[in-house]
């Protein structure tokens, strides 16, 4: 019973096409760009609100 079961994921496991973000290729390299864009943006933001604390002082 158990191992018709497993055999039945692995099968339907194997067919399945949906490609994940974390796959290697050009979607993967987009999805680590996005991430690195909004890194930077947010650390910018965060240099940006501490200069005008530095200069209000």
């Amino acid at each position: 019973m158990k191992t018709r079961w497993m055999d039945a994921i692995k099968t339907e496991a194997a067919s399945c096409g949906t490609e994940m973000p974390w796959e290697r290729g050009a979607r993967r390299r987009a999805m680590m760009t996005r991430r690195k864009s909004a890194e930077l943006k947010i650390a910018a933001e965060r240099a940006r609100a501490r200069i005008a604390v530095y200069a209000a002082v």
